[in-house]
């Protein structure tokens, strides 16, 4: 909600900005949309690794594939 806020007053400014000002507000919008993508990556890194510890164990631990988990 922050992004898209600080988004919308960068677009829109209420009032004029010197470009000293505009660099900075690019800077601070452009960390707010890369932090945003990495907790979005962690959020599908950890919501599938679960799913991936099971199936390393279960390779590891009966060493066979089924025709299913083989099939290219």
């Amino acid at each position: 909600m922050q992004l898209l806020m600080a988004g919308h007053q960068e677009l829109w400014p209420a009032t004029s900005s010197h470009a000293v000002e505009n660099r900075s507000a690019h800077h601070k919008l452009f960390c707010l949309a890369t932090d945003l993508s990495m907790l979005k990556l962690f959020e599908a890194f950890l919501e599938s690794l679960p799913q991936l510890l099971l199936q390393i164990y279960l390779l590891l631990e009966h060493g066979e594939c089924s025709l299913v988990q083989c099939k290219n």
